[in-house]
């Protein structure tokens, strides 16, 4: 009995981390569809003739995602994860009914022990 019940409970356990998992992959797959954004020193040296220029400064960067918002995988991820939670909502019903079949079971027969 001890034994199914955290096997039980280590099933339903692992449904949660299962949704989690898939809830994280959704929004992994948001970020991918931003850009990154380069922030960093800038050091230009140009030189003509006798003339030298050499000057610093700020450099930002980023590419504009007009195109590339990486609209397949947000719904790839989104699908995944709604098909996940019902699988997980529909496991936690049974390993549920079954440890309530399996208490119903046990308090029979010690109840018939007594």
């Amino acid at each position: 009995m001890y034994r199914n019940s955290n096997s039980s409970h280590g099933k339903i356990l692992l449904e949660d981390l299962k949704v989690e998992l898939a809830l994280t992959e959704v929004e992994r797959q948001k970020s991918l569809g931003y850009s990154n954004i380069s922030v960093g020193p800038s050091i230009e040296f140009q030189e003509q003739e006798n003339d030298k220029f050499f000057s610093t400064g700020i450099s930002i960067s980023f590419s504009l995602p007009l195109f590339q918002t990486n609209d397949g995988g947000k719904k790839n991820a989104l699908e995944n994860y709604r098909m996940q939670k019902i699988k997980s909502e529909n496991t936690k019903i049974l390993v549920t009914y079954r440890i309530k079949k399996i208490n119903k079971k046990n308090s029979k027969f010690t109840s018939n022990t007594k």
